[in-house]
Parts: structure tokens; sequence; C-alpha cells
């Protein structure tokens, strides 16, 4: 049984004495989701950070090892998930540019001008949305709230969240229709 009040202070002494008596449980769930050796340990290293970071969720309902596998069981899952994700992103970004048609470079200035430029005018048409339906928008959008969750919050019905959604969408919609058309073009560098 964890230390309640040691785990959720900042006490690194009382956390690495944690990581000595729980480190083989920990090593067990990063080797089970790791690809080599060494992927087990950046896991490893990966789950102790999480851990740290996550220590005040522990309330002591359960045993500490349960949660603690339950941490380390996510981290693992969730690192290998944007791993995966990113791998498809680059491969996909590399077949689609494969033929060289366009360049690109993140330090593009005429794409990040264009970027600035549309992020400005969206804050701009959200603002510009009468208030309960950017306050609708900005909780389930922005806050990603449920309907049920930002009704609450609203003091409204379900139904009316919807209802203000699809307005403010429709609304959002006229704003920004002259958006495409005002938009300096890209030249791409051959």
């Amino acid at each position: 049984m964890a230390d309640l009040k040691r785990l959720h202070s900042d006490d690194q002494e009382y956390f690495r004495i944690l990581t000595e008596e729980h480190g083989t449980l920990v090593r067990s769930v990063c080797e089970r989701h790791a690809v080599d050796l060494d992927n087990a340990e950046d896991l490893y290293q990966l789950v102790w950070t999480h851990v740290w970071r996550k220590r005040r969720s522990y309330n002591g309902h359960g045993s500490f090892e349960g949660w603690l596998y339950q941490v380390a069981t996510n981290c693992c899952k969730s690192h290998h998930r944007s791993e995966v994700r990113g791998a498809d992103g680059r491969s996909r970004f590399a077949a689609a540019h494969r033929d060289g048609s366009e360049r690109w470079h993140p330090l593009d200035p005429a794409a990040e001008v264009m970027r600035r430029h549309t992020l400005r005018r969206i804050r701009e048409a959200i603002n510009a949305l009468p208030g309960k339906q950017r306050t609708t928008f900005e909780l389930l959008v922005d806050d990603e709230l449920s309907a049920k969750e930002a009704a609450t919050k609203m003091g409204v019905k379900q139904t009316t969240v919807r209802s203000l959604l699809r307005h403010a969408i429709k609304r959002l919609r006229i704003l920004l229709a002259d958006l495409d058309h005002e938009m300096p073009r890209r030249n791409t560098i051959d």
C-alpha cells in the first residue's frame, strides 16, 4: 500500500523507493507492449514519467499495484497508437508527394500566412455568433463536451443544444463562405 500523503506530495525520494519496489511490475507491462528491448526501456521511462504526473489521481481505493498496472498499460497502449498513427501519416504524406508535384516545407512563409489568416477569420466568425450559439459551439467543439454536458452547463435541454449548434454551423458557413476567394494563393516552386 502506498503512502498517499507522500505519493501526492513532491517527495522524490519516496517516488524513487516506489520505482524500486514496483519496477518489476512496470517492466513486465512495458516488455509485453514493446517491439524490442530498446523500446521496452523507452516505455519504462515513459511510464514512470506518466506515473509521476498522474500520481495524485490515485485515491487509495483499490491496490496501488492495480492502479499502477492500469496506468502503465494505458500509457503503453497510447504510445503504441500514437506511433502507428505517426508512421501511417508519414507514409501517406510520402506517397502523396512521391511524384514531387508539390514541394512542401514546414517553414513555408506563404503557407504560414495562409494558416494564420484562416485561423484569424475562423476565430472572428466564431466571435460574431450570437451569444448562445457561440457558447454552444465553444463547449461542443473547443471544450469537446457532449451535448448532455453542454446542456447541463448551460441549463438548457439537449435538443436546444443541438439546435443551437446547427444554427451556429449554418451561420459560420455564411460568415466564412468568402474565405476561399479572399485567401492569398500559394505558388509552388518547381
